[in-house]
């Protein structure tokens, strides 16, 4: 919806699944609240690729659990693979006394635009888009928000400041929030690839322990799965995610004319 009613209950800065979420959370209590999102209504992640029984849980709560559940897969099982096959463990996916599954994968922006289809459509949510926090301040027990939409600026109260926007959040920093660093320092290279027609492979959540190059095989649909492979010592960036690099590394599983690179 759109508001002229520049004072809100709450302002959540950041508009990715757990603004989203919040941003329902919100108006389940009736608070007036207000969204701002730096990128536009055309732009979508899909860095996030599960949910948790507890998850899910909470989605039905704020009544989105109904219009995604077709969104949602279910792997067959979870498990540990040596190189050679030979399964260390595996946990078929069962419900939990939650009664959802202990783990549900899915496709970030499929998921993403029902979300945002819903808010926009909540009474209580007012969405601002391609608006950047540029600065906030604390007054009357009042927070005052000021965004910056190309050279228009905008002001903004709430009596409340969710800040969803990421580690190096403009909120984390003025407010001095401490960041933990733990130092992991592998990096690591994640394609997301589409299935062609009449093409499948396991529909599972497998950590394969690789002592060359660990890798990781998700599951997010029948067709959709994504391929996580540790970069080793002395690989660069540009040539890892060259698409024969790609095709060579995922050639073990699917020949590379039985699906399309998404991401």
């Amino acid at each position: 919806m759109t508001s002229n009613i520049n004072q809100y209950d709450v302002a959540i800065v950041g508009f990715g699944l757990i603004g989203q979420i919040c941003a329902k959370v919100c108006s389940k209590y009736n608070l007036k609240t207000l969204v701002i999102e730096s990128r536009s209504d055309a732009e979508f992640s899909s860095k996030d690729i599960s949910f948790d029984d507890e998850s899910l849980r909470l989605l039905e709560g704020i009544g989105l659990y109904d219009s995604l559940k077709e969104l949602l897969n279910k792997p067959d099982f979870t498990d540990i693979v040596l190189t050679n096959g030979r399964v260390i463990q595996r946990n078929p996916v069962l419900n939990t006394d939650n009664g959802f599954p202990s783990i549900c994968t899915f496709f970030q922006p499929e998921i993403e635009k029902i979300i945002r289809k819903e808010c926009k459509a909540d009474e209580n949510i007012d969405l601002l888009f391609d608006n950047e926090l540029i600065n906030f301040n604390t007054n009357d027990n009042k927070v005052g928000l000021d965004t910056k939409s190309g050279n228009k600026l905008n002001h903004f109260e709430a009596l409340y400041l969710i800040a969803c926007d990421g580690t190096n959040s403009l909120v984390r920093k003025k407010l001095d929030i401490e960041t933990v660093d733990q130092r992991y320092s592998k990096n690591w290279l994640l394609v997301d690839i589409l299935l062609k027609p009449n093409y499948s492979l396991e529909n599972v959540f497998r950590q394969i322990c690789d002592d060359t190059r660990p890798t990781t095989f998700i599951s997010q649909s029948s067709r959709r799965h994504r391929f996580e492979f540790q970069l080793l010592a002395g690989e660069q960036h540009q040539k890892a995610i060259q698409i024969n690099n790609i095709q060579n590394l995922i050639s073990q599983w699917i020949e590379p004319d039985h699906y399309e690179i998404e991401n």
